[in-house]
């Protein structure tokens, strides 16, 4: 793994967690009727996973870059943005 690729993974698995932590906490202030703490941890939760949705794509594209697939990775359109498709997995690692 390329350590850029091991940056943005590291990157990921943090906000993921930051993610779930604060997902949690909307869940218990939910639960107690503390609905504004809710409302703004699950707006964290949302943008720690978005963060953690970036990096997770950022390693993938870093790994095809790694294995020297860049073209491999099939542009898509979706909602005005272009999404990053990588290819299955294994054939990354079959070369």
């Amino acid at each position: 793994m390329s350590q850029k690729c091991a940056e943005h993974h590291g990157k990921a698995a943090y906000h993921h967690e930051s993610a779930t932590k604060h997902h949690r906490a909307a869940e218990k202030a939910y639960g107690s009727g503390d609905h504004k703490t809710a409302a703004h941890e699950a707006q964290c939760a949302c943008g720690h996973a978005s963060q953690a949705t970036h990096h997770a794509d950022q390693a993938a594209k870093e790994h095809l870059e790694h294995h020297g697939m860049a073209s491999a990775a099939a542009t898509k359109e979706h909602d005005g943005h272009q999404h990053k498709e990588p290819v299955h997995a294994g054939a990354a690692h079959a070369k």
